[in-house]
């Protein structure tokens, strides 16, 4: 069960990763 958990969690957290990347992208280009 610990092994499903984090296979889960940690796609999650790069899609949280990558939607505060493109945020500061959008500020960095203005």
């Amino acid at each position: 069960q610990e092994n499903a958990l984090i296979k889960n969690i940690l796609p999650l957290e790069e899609k949280l990763k990558e939607r505060k990347l493109d945020k500061w992208m959008e500020r960095v280009r203005r």
